[in-house]
């Protein structure tokens, strides 16, 4: 009964959290979806470096124009994240791990989330089932690990990494084999549709390439990723002054995994995998500690939850008064001032990130990249070359930028050079400028 009480409890206090901020839905999550609902195929069709395994499974979800069913699928999610952390920790610690590790996952979850639907929260749903079956025994165990770690690794090449893990914990090829027959099948599809090549160039050529060129110079959270540190480091320390480190394995071996979603690129929502486990971690190290060493972790948890508290307040409110990318005024401005000058029946494209004007439109991109991707530009020698002949080829009569440009668009002199000089300058606002031929 407690532990109904207590779950039901958090169940309650993160919908809360989440229904009453905004939900933030990045272009990659609806305008990828939405051009495969339209009859596109990844990689061949549209340039793409992430997995597409939720490109068709979010693609009927982008006839809502509203965007509440892919909301409520992120509700879903979380919700669906947060029953598993619990069952896991009703499972591997007591009462007290039970309490806590709770709370300490509403709250954690919901910072590090910062309210964005992305790839992470949904491998994280998965890396929580493969834990949990990990757990178990169970006679087609095997065959589920390998169809888990499938569509992880469908999601983002990267998370494909969870695989050596698994197949040391279960110590069966059994998992392998099946990764392995997946992939094979999705080649053979690719293949079959044109487009095997793209595939690889997109998903892991390029990604290779950025893994090894690319780091992103913003970072945050100092604080916050110290003390979650240094509670990690006093809990390995517990375990290990205890020799009871085994125990630990499988939970250590998702954490550290976690951080190859952060390796070139830092945002809190790359956390959320590293957020689930650490939770566990917590949890398992307050049932297995001493007496005295354990009564001196609940006091630095509780210390940490006060911490905790205070920047979810702040992010509470910060995220109330934010506009999700999906309400974004100049776009919504750009799409009035295109329907009232006629302009929406022309062929258009968009120099910049507000891919949403083409689903707004219901009008599909003239290019391959609708999406410029950081570095994309230095992988293709003759990028802009190429672009610029697209828009030749579809006889493109309206080019729309939003200002200001980002820092993907700003590089590309060749392309607006080219605009410049082939297209009038038809309206030109503060927030944007609308070029015809």
């Amino acid at each position: 009964m407690l532990y109904f009480i207590f779950g039901a409890t958090y169940v309650l206090l993160q919908s809360f959290l989440i229904i009453t901020t905004r939900v933030n839905i990045f272009p990659e999550l609806f305008f990828f979806p939405w051009l495969v609902n339209k009859g596109l195929l990844p990689y061949r069709d549209f340039f793409d470096h992430h997995g597409f395994l939720l490109n068709y499974i979010f693609a009927p979800l982008t006839n809502d124009m509203s965007f509440s069913l892919l909301k409520l699928l992120y509700f879903g999610i979380q919700t669906l994240n947060l029953v598993l952390v619990l069952v896991i920790l009703k499972k591997i610690s007591n009462k007290v791990g039970f309490i806590l590790g709770g709370i300490l996952f509403v709250l954690i979850n919901y910072f590090v989330t910062d309210g964005n639907l992305w790839y992470e929260l949904v491998i994280t749903s998965l890396y929580l089932f493969i834990f949990l079956v990990l757990q178990g025994k169970h006679k087609y165990k095997n065959k589920i690990l390998g169809i888990l770690v499938t569509l992880a690794s469908f999601i983002k090449p990267t998370a494909a990494i969870i695989l050596f893990p698994v197949v040391y914990l279960t110590k069966s090829f059994i998992v392998l084999f099946y990764f392995s027959l997946s992939w094979v099948g999705v080649f053979i599809y690719f293949w079959i549709q044109n487009g095997l090549r793209q595939l690889i160039d997109n998903l892991f050529l390029f990604n290779s390439f950025l893994s090894k060129h690319y780091r992103d110079t913003f970072f945050s959270d100092e604080k916050f990723l110290t003390v979650t540190g240094l509670i990690i480091v006093f809990s390995i320390i517990l375990y290990l002054t205890q020799r009871k480190i085994k125990i630990i394995l499988p939970t250590l071996c998702f954490l550290v995994i976690g951080i190859v979603f952060v390796f070139y690129a830092y945002a809190r929502y790359h956390l959320v995998p590293m957020a689930a486990f650490f939770v566990i971690l917590v949890g398992q190290t307050i049932t297995h500690t001493k007496k005295h060493t354990k009564a001196l972790l609940i006091i630095i948890l509780l210390m940490y939850l006060i911490f905790l508290g205070r920047k979810v307040k702040f992010q509470y409110y910060y995220l109330k008064t934010q506009a999700p990318w999906i309400e974004n005024r100049v776009s919504s401005e750009i799409v009035s001032e295109l329907k009232s000058r006629s302009l929406t029946e022309k062929k258009m494209y968009v120099f910049g990130s507000n891919a949403e004007i083409y689903f707004i439109l219901n009008k599909l991109p003239p290019t391959k990249y609708p999406l410029i991707f950081p570095l994309v530009d230095q992988y293709i020698p003759d990028f802009e070359e190429r672009l610029i002949s697209e828009l030749k080829q579809n006889n493109v009569n309206v080019i729309v930028i939003p200002k200001p440009l980002d820092r993907q668009h700003s590089q590309l002199s060749k392309i607006i050079n080219y605009i410049h000089t082939n297209y009038s300058l038809f309206k030109k606002e503060k927030d944007f400028e609308i070029y015809i031929r």
